[in-house]
């Protein structure tokens, strides 16, 4: 099975100079630990943040890109992830309600990635946010 998915980027105007390529991204061989905020789709990982260490990853075209950035918003029920190179934005988070369980586990409609000029859009997205222990 191929885990990787890719996505035209974001629609450019008839006449623009932009050069901007589709973007790509490759599952993530990690599994959700204490400490983790783990995005997922169909059981596959495609990016990450360990809270404990305040880096997390994501693969865009083939290339490992760091993130040393993880937020949530209440108020807006999103997640802004950030490295050097790319931003990532996960929208309308809803979380399940929660039986005693050490992590929250919810799903979000849409990621968007954006790498330089390029973005790629993932839809249906399951979120299991861990807290460090």
């Amino acid at each position: 099975m191929d885990d990787s998915l890719a996505v035209d980027p974001i629609m450019i105007p008839p006449g623009s100079k932009d050069t901007s390529q589709a973007l790509s991204i490759t599952a993530l061989n990690v599994e959700g630990n204490m400490g983790q905020v783990t995005f997922t789709r169909n059981d596959s990982t495609f990016f990450y943040f360990d809270q404990a260490k305040k880096e997390g990853m994501i693969r865009l075209n083939g290339k490992d890109h760091l993130l040393h950035r993880c937020t949530y918003n209440k108020l807006t029920s999103s997640y802004q992830l950030s490295g050097k190179e790319v931003s990532i934005r996960v929208t309308k988070v809803k979380f399940k309600q929660s039986n005693g369980e050490d992590c929250a586990y919810g799903s979000s409609p849409e990621a968007k990635m954006r790498l330089g000029t390029s973005t790629l859009r993932l839809q249906d997205i399951s979120i299991q946010d861990c807290p460090v222990n």
